[in-house]
Formats: C-alpha cells, structure tokens, sequence
C-alpha cells in the first residue's frame, strides 16, 4: 500500500478527524487511519461536525508528518503486514493507528478495464460502446456501424463482410446502406429489398405498376421489360423504352417527342425526317410499305414509285386522282381543281366543306357541259336549242328539227336554199325527197333513181337497171345523159335508137 506523508501536524480525538489531501487520504478514527477517497487538502476536517475546526490545537499525539501504512504496524519491521489478531501497533512516527484497507468498486470512468468491461470503460454493463479497433466480447458492445467479430476487436460493419451486421437483414443486404435483399427475403422497409417493394413484410417482386423503378426499368413502371410506355420526359435507354411518337436520343436518354426536323430517323419513319405517314414522303426508289412512305404517295411493290396519270394515287399536280393540273383527263364533279380547265364540267367552284371543287353542269353557267348539246340548252333539264344551235337529235331543238347537227325549221326541204342535210337544193340527205337526176348527190340514197356516179351527180344511166326514161337498159330516154339504144334494146321512138329506127319497140340496123 502506498504511503501517504504530510509534514503538517494534525491533531488525534476521540471524535475522530479527517485528514484531507490531493489524492486518496487517511481518516483518523479512535486512533485508527483508514483510506480514504477525498482529495487531500491541507485541512483538518471534524467528522463529526463535518466541518475544519477553525484554529483547532493539534495534540502531541495526531499524526504530524510521516505518513501511516494503512492497516500496517505488528509486524517484523515498518511496511510488513501485521500479525494475525495482533493489536495494531502506532504508526511508524507515532501520528496514528494502522486500519484495514479500503476496496473501491469498478465503475465506468474509472480509466481501468475492470468489472464487465469489455475494454477501459466501455463495454459490458457500461454506457458507452467500444470504438472501432478497441475489445469487444459480443457485437454490444460496438459503437453503431461496427460490430465484434471472431477476432474480439470493434470492426466497422460492411456490405461485403460475410455476416448479418449493423442494420442488414440478412447477410450483406437490406438496412438502407447495402444492396436490396432478393425477392422472398423478409423486410420491414423498400429499401430492403432489391425490388424497393416491402410487401407483408416479405420483399416482393419487381412489377410494371408497383409504382417504383426497378428490376430493368429505365423509369417508374416503363422501359425495358415493360415496353414502350414511357412518356415524354421520362428515362430511356432505347428508342423501344418510349411511347408512340417518341424516341429516345443518345444525347439525353430522356424520352422524346420525335419531330420531322430532328435529323435523326426515329418514330414511324422511314429514313431520317420522312416517311411513316407524320414526316413528309420519302423520294423515289425508297423503301416503303404504304404511300403514305413516299413523296410521290405511290408504293408499289414495296418501293417508291414516280408519280403518274394512271396510279391510282392523288400526287403531282393533280387536282383530283389521275385528274386535272397535268393529266389529260379533267376531273368530274365534286373533285379538286384549280380551275375550269380541271373539270369536266369546266366550271371549278367551291366545295360544301370549303376549298375548291369542280362544279355540276348547270343551265346558266354559260357553258355547253354536262349532257347539253350547246350552251345551256339541248337537254331534257335545259330545254331545247334555238335554229343554228348545235344538236344530235331532234329532241336537241326547239323546232324539234336537227338537220345536219343544227338545229333547223321543219319545212327546210321547201324553203329554196340548200341548207340542212340536203345534197341540192330542197332533196337529198335524211330529210328531205331524193334528187332527181342530174341532181347535186353525196349517195345513192340523194337520188331517185339510186344512183350517184362518181362526179357526186345522181344518173341513171349506169346502174345496170331500166329506170328513168331510160327505153332499155341504161339507154334511150330523154336523159342526154344515156346512151341510145342499139338493134335490139327497147326503145319507145326513132330517137331511142342509135341506128334511128325503132321498128315495134325495138332498135333496128
């Protein structure tokens, strides 16, 4: 036991006094000194007052200087320890009594490893976890974030450690600072599991409308195994992660909205800002599986076609398909046109709905169209045609007379002018009596003996048969015209015959 020395004298009573100084200390009781745990002070405390006794007198006999073994004295020498059930002898120098030693009990701030400690002061039954490198007996006695492992020494708990520490759930995984858990492993929050879906306590599996990114997805609920179903704005890896309408650009891998201008081929289209039906077409010789691909709107056979009459297909300048702008066939009624020329009707008017549209033939459009055979006129919606209108049937006029395509009087065959279908003046043609011979004629039919010879005059003459005048055939008569008759042929006087004689109806020589 250490010795404690104070040359100060302190006095001895049978009250008892404490001797006080820096470090443990003696206290003086019925001449015994007994360790105590007060800092040693030069001050001479009354214990039974609990007070100094202010200018006291220390008597001869209180302890002056030399400090006392506590608990020592009967033995062989100074400092041995003494004689069983020997009185205790007077200190060395005679200040006090020797006492038994004083125990201290283990405590937590004591600087020593004792007690239940797992290392000085901490651990155990102590308040205070053992810092990162100090002892440890069980994972207790670690400070938060480290635990105690085969070696007995506070190591910081990882992800990747091998064993179930700090907030993990299971092995390595789970807590919030190390990977999800696997599907089926248990949970109390998202972010143990790996999904980031905590279900009844049980991690679950990642799903397309759990509302939480996860498995493949490349934003909430949409992309990669869910499909194209992300929307503008949202994450992307591919153009097949987005919506309809949408791609996906490698600049920003955020979904977005394709435009015709981009100068990148995404969307429907076909090359790069055309085609797929939204862009404008793609030029000829492309690659197409619609018109709708093509700048001509023509697909044929799986490429793009150049533009044409008869394709079916409203493309170049026309107005309506294969009609009006270039194309030689004019456009019916109801379709596109620029202008009259586009129309069959040749008037170009405006559509119900708006634009331009050809227009229905009408009696007052100051055209011949539709089905009238002159200008507003010569249909049964119309009406007839005045003289000299153009006509195809009588019905055409309102003299309901069409002679020669003209619309003429009726009595046209009387009326002293060749005019109409007449061949001569008043006969010939459709209308009027056949010609006489000698008359103007175009057929056979102009003329009443049926004949027209090739100088377009109607003769009867050469037709192989009796007619006319003729006394035999295609002789005698009064037509200068005919030949006379030789011996034999009929003749009906003198003059009929070429010999001149006519004997009982018949040319003599």
């Amino acid at each position: 036991m250490q010795r404690f020395f104070d040359s100060t004298p302190r006095p001895r009573s049978g009250a008892g006094v404490r001797v006080v100084g820096r470090g443990l200390g003696l206290f003086c009781l019925l001449a015994a000194c007994t360790l105590t745990n007060d800092g040693f002070a030069p001050d001479v405390v009354d214990v039974a007052q609990n007070a100094p006794d202010a200018g006291a007198p220390a008597p001869a006999e209180a302890c002056a200087g030399a400090a006392c073994d506590a608990g020592g004295g009967g033995g062989s020498g100074a400092g041995d320890p003494p004689d069983a059930g020997a009185i205790p002898p007077a200190c060395e120098n005679g200040d006090c009594l020797p006492g038994p030693p004083l125990e201290l009990e283990p405590s937590c701030s004591d600087g020593v490893q004792n007690g239940e400690e797992s290392s000085v002061d901490c651990g155990g039954g102590c308040p205070l976890s053992c810092a990162v490198g100090v002892g440890c007996r069980s994972d207790a006695d670690c400070a938060p974030g480290s635990f105690c492992p085969v070696s007995q020494v506070c190591t910081p708990a990882s992800c990747d450690d091998g064993v179930a520490n700090g907030a993990e759930v299971l092995v390595d995984c789970g807590g919030g600072e190390c990977p999800g858990c696997a599907d089926g492993a248990p949970c109390t929050d998202a972010v143990d599991c790996g999904s980031g879906v905590c279900g009844g306590g049980v991690c679950a599996p990642p799903a397309c409308t759990d509302a939480i990114r996860n498995a493949d997805e490349t934003d909430v609920d949409c992309g990669g195994a869910c499909g194209a179903t992300c929307d503008a704005g949202q994450g992307c890896l591919a153009d097949g992660d987005c919506g309809p309408g949408l791609f996906c650009p490698v600049s920003a891998s955020v979904c977005t909205l394709a435009a015709c201008d981009d100068g990148v081929r995404n969307g429907a289209e076909v090359l790069a800002d055309c085609g797929g039906g939204d862009c404008p077409g793609c030029p000829d010789g492309t690659d197409c599986s619609s018109g709708a691909d093509c700048a001509s709107s023509s697909c044929v056979g799986g490429v793009c076609a150049a533009p044409s009459c008869n394709d079916d297909v409203l493309n170049q300048n026309e107005t309506g398909v294969d009609c009006g702008g270039g194309c030689a066939a004019n456009c019916p009624t109801g379709t596109g046109c620029r202008g009259g020329g586009d129309c069959q009707s040749g008037v170009c008017g405006f559509c119900p709905g708006g634009g331009r549209c050809c227009a229905a033939p009408a009696c007052n459009d100051g055209l011949a169209n539709g089905t009238e055979s002159d200008v507003d006129c010569g249909n049964a919606a119309c009406g007839g045609c005045a003289l000299g209108a153009t006509c195809q049937v009588n019905g055409d006029c309102d003299s309901g007379f069409c002679q020669g395509g003209t619309c003429a009087d009726p009595d046209i065959c009387v009326d002293g002018i060749l005019n109409g279908l007449e061949s001569a003046v008043d006969c010939g043609g459709a209308d009027c009596d056949p010609c006489p011979d000698l008359a103007t004629c175009a057929l056979s039919t102009d003329c009443a003996n049926q004949n027209c010879d090739a100088r377009g005059i109607c003769i009867s003459c050469g037709d192989g048969v009796v007619d006319g005048t003729e006394t035999g055939i295609d002789c005698g008569g009064g037509d200068p015209a005919c030949r006379r008759c030789i011996a034999g042929e009929a003749c009906g006087n003198n003059g009929d015959c070429l010999a001149g004689l006519c004997v009982a109806g018949v040319c003599a020589n």
